[in-house]
């Protein structure tokens, strides 16, 4: 069993390739980095501003 992460210890990031696109049209593409136990779809619907 793995021990429980201490306050010093930091989960580790992963980077995703993401395309947004805006209502006007507007497409953003870049790199966003998450936690890697987190999923992507709550990082978007998250009410967290970007």
């Amino acid at each position: 069993m793995r021990p429980a992460l201490n306050a010093h210890q930091k989960i580790p990031k992963v980077s995703e390739y993401a395309e947004l696109t805006l209502t006007d049209g507007t497409v953003l593409s870049g790199y966003v980095f998450v936690d890697a136990t987190a999923r992507i779809q709550d990082l978007l619907n998250d009410s967290a501003p970007l």
